[in-house]
């Protein structure tokens, strides 16, 4: 019995290098560098958005602020009242 190549290595073989090279080969690689250089400007943008964001940890500290002054007020106020 014969050995006989796949299909695919068959076609391969009987292609020319240089399509090979310019019909295969670089519009892959050029269609990969695109995707990757999407990823990395969407990537970008996301980071951008977070640098935005207000950290979860700043929003409770604001919050006790808020209430911290709330109650000093309401203090001094009351003391203020009673004391005339």
């Amino acid at each position: 019995m014969e050995y006989r190549l796949s299909t695919f290595a068959a076609v391969f073989e009987a292609l020319p290098l240089w399509l090979l090279i310019f019909g295969i080969f670089t519009p892959v690689v050029l269609l990969l560098l695109l995707i990757i250089a999407y990823l990395r400007l969407e990537l970008m943008e996301v980071n951008k958005e977070l640098g935005m964001n207000h950290d979860p940890k700043d929003i409770i500290k604001e919050h006790f602020n808020k209430q911290t002054r709330h109650h000093s007020t309401e203090y001094r106020v009351r003391n203020t009242i009673c004391n005339n």
